[in-house]
């Protein structure tokens, strides 16, 4: 089997556009998509014309126009400049919620599957009792039991998605840890850490990278969805899924901020899935001749 690091040797012999990442179409249509929200997050005060939390009634309900691009909602604040502004709590909270989940799974994923026995069956019968509860539900739970806000959100989805990254963790060090390479650094004498850390983990980083990829989109849904509820961001600071709430009471009489702020998640979660494809088609060995 191919290490990460003759992987990346073998696809700088060709052309970077000819890699298999650029062949395909949809995954550099995702990158191109993931730049764009994520300038539009930071340039924010830039890109919109008006404050996301000031009111104007005289402006409510508003359709489109050249004044409004998105029109306004009930209390008469911009959708584009709230659109805008509501990507970032959503995008930067789902970046924290793969990073906790990351910085928990990957080193129970590495240990459990290093290991084995008894330490295994421990680490893996804890994750299964957090699988036992669907996990928005398990979520929703937590974020009830310590409080709303995106902290709060953001903290239990990070740990909602500890157990699945742990197993794919799991599984890839398993087929590592009997390979020639391992055994070398063994018998060269080598402490646990160093081999998990220094050896295994890069090898096993292309599931990890792919698996990353997918749960930001995962979690782009989850914080949305928490924030439908009414748990997440709290008015009337912007997000993607309270003007989603918002909205759907004027859904017949000015449908424009459930439809733009659907649409941005719906992007967003697309852009995710296709630049994860691509990934995938990059650090598989299979697709690299």
């Amino acid at each position: 089997m191919l290490s990460l690091e003759k992987a990346r040797a073998s696809t700088l012999k060709k052309p970077f556009w000819r890699s298999p990442f650029f062949r395909n179409r949809t995954a550099v249509l995702g990158s191109l998509l993931l730049i764009l929200l994520g300038f539009a997050s930071l340039a924010a005060p830039w890109v919109s014309n008006y404050n996301p939390v000031k009111q104007d009634m005289t402006s409510s309900l508003q359709a489109p126009t050249k004044t409004h691009w998105l029109g306004t909602d009930k209390q008469g604040r911009d959708t584009w400049s709230r659109v805008v502004y509501g990507s970032r709590p959503t995008l930067l909270g789902a970046l924290f919620v793969v990073l906790i989940a990351y910085l928990i799974g990957v080193p129970l994923g590495l240990m459990s599957g290093y290991y084995g026995g008894r330490m295994d069956t421990l680490i893996m019968r804890i994750l299964d009792m957090l699988l036992a509860f669907p996990a928005l539900l398990l979520a929703i739970l937590i974020v009830a039991t310590f409080g709303r806000g995106l902290v709060n959100t953001v903290i239990a989805l990070g740990i909602v998605y500890i157990p699945a990254i742990t197993r794919v963790v799991r599984s890839a060090t398993l087929v590592q840890r009997n390979l020639n390479y391992v055994e070398a650094a063994k018998g060269s004498g080598m402490g646990d850490a160093r081999i998990l850390f220094r050896h295994l983990l890069p090898n096993v980083a292309s599931p990890i990278l792919v698996q990353g990829s997918n749960d930001l989109a995962y979690a782009i849904l989850d914080i949305a969805a928490l924030s439908f509820l009414g748990l997440g961001i709290q008015p009337p600071d912007p997000d993607w899924g309270s003007m989603l709430a918002e909205g759907r009471s004027f859904l017949l009489l000015s449908p424009y901020v459930s439809i733009f702020s659907g649409l941005a998640i719906m992007i967003a979660v697309i852009a995710f899935n296709w630049f994860s494809d691509g990934l995938r088609a990059q650090l598989d060995p299979k697709q690299r001749k």
